[in-house]
């Protein structure tokens, strides 16, 4: 076989898969869109929509703050102690000290920062009056 017929062979098969498989995808993505229409209609409207999440920027600027606490009590250098163990056979020794207690304050209210966004979500409300249809119910909600 010369080079050109085993690009021919190739290119045949490559195209013959491809259309293959979007041929047999046409009655599956048929068959999901009637389902999904049909489920739809079983259940009725979804819900409503809901308002914005009254401590978003409040929450997001918690959990920044916290965040930078943490990182600078966990990186920042508070302090070093320098000794030497023997004065015969000196050895300088030095400890590096990192605050923290400052670290874990900051992810602490870096987690406040979090609940404060979750109270938030709980306390969304709906948008305006709204009607929901169930299988077996109706809510109007005001």
């Amino acid at each position: 076989m010369t080079d050109m017929n085993l690009k021919r062979i190739t290119s045949a098969a490559l195209i013959v898969c491809f259309v293959s498989s979007s041929a047999a995808a046409g009655p599956i993505r048929d068959q999901m869109e009637r389902e999904v229409s049909r489920i739809v209609r079983e259940q009725g409207q979804v819900g409503p929509s809901r308002g914005p999440n009254p401590y978003l920027w409040p929450g997001i600027a918690v959990v920044a703050g916290g965040l930078v606490l943490a990182v600078i009590g966990f990186t920042d250098e508070t302090g070093a102690e320098a000794g030497i163990s023997d004065p015969f056979n000196p050895r300088i020794t030095v400890d590096v000290k990192h605050n923290t207690a400052l670290g874990i304050t900051g992810l602490g209210v870096a987690g406040a920062g979090v609940a404060l966004l979750m109270i938030g979500e709980g306390k969304r409300q709906p948008v305006g009056p709204s009607l929901g249809a169930g299988l077996r119910a109706v809510a109007i909600r005001f």
